[in-house]
């Protein structure tokens, strides 16, 4: 049976969907200087510059299971190519520090050029990397839709070109866990950020 557990959807100022009893978590300011909080409006979930090289803001919810389906519309900012990008995270461990997910997760990153379909381990992230067949428009405007769809044996990842491509790794599943979170990453000052319009995670079990 399937389960939308919970969807941010864009004219919401408000970004949980009650019917679950669902709590969005935002990992604190007092994880590091790179930290910002993600900002929610009815036109998008944002965040602003921390000041630092690195700004991060996430946001996450305990859905209960593992995510077998994450989907998200998202758009980027205009910056230097390979700066910044939006990711769809799933940990086993929490969702108040950062050390959960780079301990242990799921690690889905959408550049303007490139997908990183990636998972941590102690801290070590592998990834396999698909260009894209058509470059994101980073103009803060243009939408794009990816995501993923997670088997024990293999994760679907959705490319923001419009492709799927299978990557058959049971360490996709094996290293994913319950609380599944966006982030909104940069690596430059004023560099490339992402907006979510909408966010979906699915538990089908």
């Amino acid at each position: 049976m399937s389960q939308s557990i919970y969807t941010f959807t864009e004219g919401e100022a408000i970004i949980a969907d009650l019917e679950f009893g669902v709590e969005l978590t935002r990992v604190p300011l007092t994880e590091g200087p790179q930290m910002a909080l993600m900002q929610y409006s009815a036109s998008g979930a944002t965040t602003a510059d921390s000041g630092t090289t690195v700004t991060a803001s996430y946001t996450g919810a305990d859905i209960g299971g593992i995510p077998q389906k994450g989907m998200m519309t998202f758009s980027l900012t205009a910056g230097t190519a390979g700066t910044g990008a939006a990711v769809m995270i799933a940990n086993p461990n929490g969702l108040s520090t950062v050390a959960n997910i780079t301990g242990q997760s799921l690690h889905l990153t959408f550049a303007d050029t490139y997908c990183n379909v990636g998972y941590f381990v102690g801290t070590v992230l592998t990834n396999a990397q698909y260009l894209y067949t058509r470059n994101i428009t980073c103009d803060g405007a243009t939408k794009y839709r990816a995501g993923f769809t997670l088997s024990a044996g293999a994760i679907d990842v959705h490319l923001p070109d419009g492709r799927t491509v299978t990557v058959t790794n049971a360490a996709y599943y094996n290293n994913a866990g319950r609380y599944c979170q966006f982030e909104s990453f940069t690596n430059a000052a004023l560099g490339i950020r992402a907006t979510f319009y909408a966010v979906t995670f699915e538990d089908l079990v």
